[in-house]
């Protein structure tokens, strides 16, 4: 008899556990609230580690635009890069790419622009460089790199530490048969040569330690905007261009108001959305602290298909 009752009372436990896990929900009442536009961040968010879109997540994003809802992506990948994944699963969507400094809409049109200023870029060039770090550099439709072939090498072994060779591999090597594949530099100053237009700026596999003394430096001159994917890396952006201002933006634009929004993302390059007062703020079961202090709610991981998840519970 005891046995039975302690059993039940252990399972009952186990289910109020894996709920406060699912979400967490602010101290106030929730109102139910429509969610007009959804925005989610990609890398470590709606992708798994794998870097692919699951079957449960494509079918709950295509749910959703059957009844109307807009599904933007908010990433830091240029817009080639950021629409390879979704359209090979079908999903026709608008996105916010070069973390924030660009607005593509569903049909592929540009419908806003913040690049960096030549000069600025110039000198974010010559401070990675003072850095003794390598480069990679986003225009408006092209990647480039500054990448040896022994940076390559302490990269792979970086991000195989990292649990994230896979999606490492995918993008830096698969792409090369394409024609979207990353073009070496042999000088980031060459970068010039192709585009005037600079949007992002970023290295990665670097000590946490030099990462936030760069995102420092870079934030206290107030030219830029630097942030983080993930603890090893740094992504430099004019300092309009941040995801949760350019959210803000596309969602006025579209005539949604703040509170009909929902963002969903898993890093500190996230940060400026999940700060927004949108209506639901939503950090990932894999976020970094500072994402899950500022959300509103908390959802799965996403090798647990976090987004598909919480999109399945909340929106009608």
């Amino acid at each position: 008899m005891f046995a039975v009752i302690a059993l039940c009372y252990t399972e009952k436990m186990k289910n109020t556990c894996l709920q406060a896990n699912l979400y967490k929900i602010d101290s106030r009442k929730r109102e139910q609230v429509m969610i007009r536009l959804i925005a989610s961040d990609m890398d470590g968010t709606l992708l798994n580690n794998q870097g692919q879109l699951s079957e449960e997540t494509v079918r709950q994003i295509k749910e959703i635009q059957q009844k109307g809802v807009i599904f933007a992506i908010c990433t830091g990948r240029i817009f080639n890069s950021a629409k390879k994944e979704l359209e090979k699963n079908g999903i026709q969507c608008s996105y916010l790419c070069n973390s924030g400094a660009q607005i593509i809409d569903e049909n592929g049109e540009v419908i806003r622009s913040i690049p960096l200023e030549r000069e600025t870029a110039e000198w974010v060039i010559t401070m990675f460089e003072s850095w003794g770090v390598s480069m990679d550099i986003q225009t408006e439709s092209q990647f480039f790199v500054t990448w040896t072939a022994m940076d390559m090498v302490r990269k792979a072994w970086h991000f195989w530490k990292q649990g994230r060779l896979l999606p490492f591999l995918k993008r830096n090597f698969s792409l090369r048969k394409q024609k979207d594949s990353p073009i070496h530099l042999k000088k980031a100053s060459d970068v010039f040569q192709y585009s005037d237009q600079i949007f992002k700026i970023s290295s990665g596999g670097i000590s946490p330690e030099k990462v936030e003394k760069m995102k420092r430096y870079f934030r206290h001159s107030g030219k830029v905007t630097a942030v983080s994917s993930f603890p090893d890396n740094v992504e430099v952006t004019d300092s309009r261009a941040q995801k949760g201002a350019s959210l803000a933006w596309y969602a006025k634009n579209l005539g949604i108001p703040m509170s009909e929004v929902m963002a969903v993302g898993d890093s500190d390059n996230d940060l400026s959305m999940i700060e927004m007062d949108f209506g639901y703020t939503v950090a990932m079961g894999n976020a970094m602290d500072c994402i899950k202090k500022a959300a509103k709610y908390e959802t799965l991981t996403n090798e647990e298909d976090g987004v598909a998840a919480f999109i399945k519970k909340y929106v009608d």
